[in-house]
């Protein structure tokens, strides 16, 4: 919520931190784990793509944590300026990461799907 809050106004440091939180996702050994029980169920919903996997995940997790109420709300103004949210969608200097904006694209789409599709 608070990217949708604040990138109105063109503050794009919450995008910053949901790629962070994505990055630790994906290199995350736990997240693996889920990621590959029950014979990859989780990661054969984004073609086996571990980043897109963690991605979406995230998503679902934050949904879970959220509740029904704010998830709602927050269903309802995902993403926001997409295109803002794409070219922000970076964690800091040090941590590698994409460049290519139809990747990001992608990474973000997998998160929205976690959040969407979340029941």
């Amino acid at each position: 919520m608070a990217w949708l809050d604040r990138s109105e106004y063109g503050e794009v440091k919450d995008a910053q931190d949901l790629a962070l939180t994505t990055y630790w996702y994906a290199e995350s050994r736990e997240i693996e784990e889920r990621l590959w029980a029950n014979e990859g169920t989780e990661a054969g919903k984004e073609g086996f793509d571990v980043t897109l996997a963690a991605a979406r995940l995230l998503g679902q997790d934050v949904a879970t944590l959220i509740g029904d109420e704010r998830l709602a709300e927050l269903r309802d103004r995902w993403p926001g300026d997409e295109r803002l949210l794409v070219k922000a969608f970076k964690p800091v200097d040090t941590i590698p990461w994409t460049t290519d904006a139809g990747r990001t694209r992608e990474i973000i789409r997998a998160l929205t799907r976690g959040l969407i599709e979340f029941d």
